[in-house]
């Protein structure tokens, strides 16, 4: 069984875990879920990757090769998180088995306000 330690993660040791959150500065994202289940911080070309069945990178190789369930949590400007690829990507994802919490509604790092921050 592989499990997954990505950006935003719950699966992960406790040391790593507490040395991630000291370098961040603040507690790592966490959902009512299991708390063992792999996590991604999912960009638009993460989860076209994952829509595709690509795997040409770290990310996307450890996705497809996990037999364990997969929460993603979008994060992404508003008109990406829009896109009607985007869209497709989801429902896509969503139909394969993905769980998704969020995206949230709010300020953005590129100045815009919407849906597509990331769940914290």
């Amino acid at each position: 069984m592989i499990r997954i330690g990505l950006i935003g993660c719950g699966g992960m040791g406790q040391s790593h875990r507490a040395a991630f959150e000291k370098l961040q500065g603040r507690a790592l994202f966490t959902a009512a879920v299991d708390p063992d289940l792999p996590r991604a911080q999912a960009t638009a070309d993460l989860m076209g990757k994952m829509s595709a069945g690509l795997a040409n990178d770290l990310a996307s190789t450890l996705l497809m090769a996990t037999d364990t369930p997969v929460l993603c949590a979008p994060a992404m400007n508003v008109r990406m998180w829009d896109h009607p690829a985007t869209q497709r990507n989801l429902a896509q994802l969503q139909g394969d088995g993905v769980r998704f919490v969020g995206p949230n509604e709010g300020d953005m790092a590129c100045g815009e306000y919407g849906p597509g921050r990331m769940s914290e």
